[in-house]
């Protein structure tokens, strides 16, 4: 029986042909964006700042977003895909960042159902169920045959899809769970296999 080392490793994932990554990463300030789920109990604008999305450059394509008030960062750097290590778990996968200034920390979803990096505390990182984008069958690195495949993310505890919601008009955006949700297909580079947790840090 393969053994979770066997099945973790080490990618980086793209969203519509663009780099996932931690969004300031990239940013001169805070990613304030309109609320991807309207409530008038809580505030309509959710602080991104730290969630995994797709900010697709250059600076200047952002310009309306500024004048309309929809956004008030600058693209300051053009940085590469973040890596992550997907650590096997009974089936499952949780996310680590091994790249940028936001290594060592995991990938965790917020109230709001946000994908973003946090420091690793007392739990651990949710776990994903990784699944082909076309057949929707439950893969792991066994049945990756190849180092690149388009797949989708879906929650363990929600079920619900990792989707891409948009910021601004049409020029990024950031990943979240919806339930129900139109899952965001990505293709997942594979860097390397068979990756041991200790060696991963």
């Amino acid at each position: 029986m393969p053994s979770d080392k066997s099945l973790s490793f080490t990618a980086t994932l793209l969203a519509n042909g663009h780099p996932v990554i931690i969004l300031n990463e990239a940013t001169d300030r805070p990613v304030n964006v309109a609320h991807h789920r309207p409530d008038p109990s809580r505030p309509s604008v959710l602080d991104a700042s730290h969630a995994l999305g797709i900010l697709i450059g250059p600076n200047e394509a952002w310009e309306e977003d500024r004048n309309l008030g929809l956004i008030d960062f600058n693209l300051i750097a053009d940085i590469p895909p973040t890596e992550l290590y997907f650590r096997h778990h009974e089936g499952h996968y949780r996310l680590y960042v091994r790249s940028g200034k936001y290594l060592k920390y995991g990938v965790f979803t917020t109230n709001q159902g946000v994908t973003e990096a946090c420091p690793i505390k007392q739990a651990d990182p949710i776990l994903w169920a990784l699944r082909c984008a076309q057949t929707g069958q439950a893969i792991d690195l066994s049945n990756l045959a190849s180092e690149s495949a388009a797949v989708n993310l879906v929650h363990k505890e929600t079920a619900g899809s990792l989707g891409m919601h948009g910021i601004g008009i049409g020029v990024g955006g950031f990943l979240a769970v919806d339930v129900p949700g139109v899952a965001c297909d990505l293709r997942l580079n594979i860097l390397e296999r068979e990756v041991d947790w200790l060696s991963a840090s």
